[in-house]
C-alpha cells in the first residue's frame, strides 16, 4: 500500500502545478470547486475540467475503472 501511495504522489508532482494545486485542494483541504476557484482565480468551470481531467489520467494510469 505505501508503494501505491508513493506512486500516487510522483504521479501528482508530475502534472502541471495548477492541476497539481488543484488535487490537494479539492481532496486534501476538502475544498469546494467554488471555493478552489476562488482561491486560484480561475473560473469554476475551469476547475471541474481540470479536475476531472486530472483524475482521469490518474486512474488510466493506474488501472482503475471506477472510484
Amino acid at each position: 500500500q505505501n508503494v501505491l501511495i508513493e506512486s500516487v504522489k510522483n504521479e501528482i508532482n508530475k502534472m502541471d502545478p495548477l492541476d497539481k494545486e488543484i488535487l490537494i485542494q479539492y481532496f486534501f483541504l476538502q475544498c469546494s470547486q467554488p471555493e478552489i476557484a476562488q482561491n486560484i482565480g480561475i473560473s469554476q468551470q475551469n476547475v471541474s475540467v481540470r479536475l476531472r481531467k486530472s483524475i482521469d489520467k490518474l486512474k488510466r494510469k493506474f488501472g482503475v475503472k471506477k472510484i
